[in-house]
């Protein structure tokens, strides 16, 4: 089974981040949560924590549910399970101040902070209280076939939409489920995944919304136990089918956890509202930054760190997703042209990669900065292991590498982030040793700095040889 893993870490967390939008309908109204938190620090105030307690809050008549004192931080926190009693007790708040100017109210239930001395009034916290009523969207929905859930597993880092056979033999060797060839007669798939934190638990699929003519969105189930998340990796996989008459005119599958807090945070805030709108550009074409490295050798690993896809809206805006898309696999060990297909939200784009066979009797060992030789040594050959040494070429090479090879040095000057090479094919000819380099295009406004290659070579060419001329070439694709 083929499992995609597709960008960083760090990604992950920006994304969770960003989606961990709570469900205020599971958890609304619980008297166990709490609704707000009011700090009061007294570091480098005249007053105390005693004097505020004695010379006032004494005095008054409170409706919190909790007042804790920290000595270590010289603090106060109050604690509110329901705004009634918060709003009744502010002008209380506010009269503090005198104390402390550094108090703070948490409103968890809407996840925003405010320094009370920028909110004096009660009229002026209502406000902010009830910003969220009246405010959530209703978006169409659409009916859906949840066909696979998995906490453990990914194939795919985002969303992709396959509607036909070919697409999925070209996509994927292998699914988690079993797709009959008349499937696509009628459905497609829609496929959404990528990595979460350990602490999100995934239920499924929560609700299919149609956001625009052009655009779904795909709102996953999911509970955390509050707003900390664990930063454990791990995947998640969600398959569903649709009709395919959707598919018409929709080109874009977006994701977002539909997440519960059982704590109650963020409760207060509904999933769609227009506050937060959710971006609704129309997603017009996707085009490519193809990666500067297309010429690989047999069994090297990728290096695909600088392809990146690019959004035409139909209000010819430019988005750049980054590297939230899903390309298909590529196996090097196999010699040839390889196409790779890029996807992103529908839509689809494709470039090709070599994959040339290994060369036996010569190899590029080294291809960046000239660290590794002293920069006293001048192009030429190293033909035994006391020259070796004494050159100081940290190669890690043992005495037994020269019983039947030697090495080649060769300098070069080029971009400073353009000094890898790849060795595409070595021929004799008229007693010289003929090397055709592939060099990766010339990035303009870089600074040239000094290159150097590093080759081993067959005794038995170097017996029939007694120079080495370079070809090199940036045009192999």
């Amino acid at each position: 089974m083929r499992k995609i893993f597709l960008t960083t870490f760090l990604m992950m967390l920006s994304f969770l981040l960003f989606a961990c939008i709570a469900d205020p309908d599971k958890n609304k109204d619980n008297p166990d949560h709490t609704y707000a938190t009011v700090r009061m620090l007294f570091f480098y105030q005249e007053s105390t924590i005693d004097d505020w307690k004695d010379d006032y809050h004494k005095k008054k008549s409170w409706s919190y549910d909790e007042l804790k004192s920290y000595t270590s931080t010289n603090s106060i926190v109050i604690t509110y399970k329901n705004k009634d009693n918060l709003v009744k007790d502010y002008p209380k708040i506010v009269e503090s101040l005198s104390y402390t100017p550094e108090i703070y109210l948490e409103l968890y239930s809407l996840a925003e902070e405010i320094k009370v001395s920028d909110v004096l009034t009660k009229e002026e916290l209502i406000t902010i209280t009830d910003k969220y009523d009246q405010t959530e969207i209703h978006f169409d929905l659409l009916d859906y076939e949840e066909l696979y859930v998995s906490m453990d597993e990914s194939y795919i880092n985002g969303t992709l939409i396959i509607d036909s056979n070919e697409k999925l033999a070209t996509l994927y060797e292998e699914l988690p489920i079993t797709i009959e060839p008349n499937f696509f007669d009628t459905k497609a798939l829609i496929i959404v995944g990528g990595y979460r934190s350990g602490s999100l638990i995934v239920y499924g699929v929560d609700s299919v919304f149609y956001l625009n003519e052009t655009t779904l969105e795909v709102a996953i189930n999911g509970e955390l136990a509050s707003n900390v998340v664990t930063s454990d990796e791990r995947y998640y996989t969600l398959i569903l089918s649709v009709d395919q008459t959707i598919l018409t005119p929709v080109n874009r599958v977006i994701q977002h956890f539909h997440i519960t807090h059982l704590d109650g945070f963020r409760r207060d805030v509904p999933f769609h509202n227009t506050l937060n709108p959710w971006p609704n550009q129309n997603y017009q074409e996707m085009g490519l930054y193809l990666p500067g490295q297309r010429i690989y050798l047999q069994g090297d690993e990728l290096n695909f760190w600088d392809l990146e896809i690019y959004i035409k809206t139909d209000e010819n805006e430019y988005l750049h997703p980054g590297r939230y898309y899903y390309k298909t696999p590529v196996d090097t060990n196999i010699v040839g042209t390889h196409t790779i297909y890029v996807l992103y939200n529908g839509f689809m784009k494709s470039f090709s990669i070599e994959v040339l066979p290994e060369i036996e009797d010569v190899k590029l060992l080294y291809s960046n900065r000239p660290t590794v030789v002293d920069e006293a040594i001048n192009d030429g050959f190293i033909e035994d292991y006391e020259t070796y040494v004494a050159l100081n070429v940290d190669l890690e090479l043992e005495a037994s590498f020269f019983e039947d090879s030697i090495l080649y040095l060769k300098r070069f000057e080029s971009s400073n982030t353009n000094l890898f090479r790849i060795l595409t094919q070595a021929e004799v000819s008229n007693n010289k040793l003929l090397l055709h380099i592939y060099k990766p295009p010339y990035s303009a406004g870089e600074a040239i700095t000094a290159g150097q290659l590093i080759f081993s070579i067959s005794k038995e060419i170097r017996n029939q040889v007694d120079d080495v001329t370079f070809v090199f070439n940036r045009n192999l694709i």
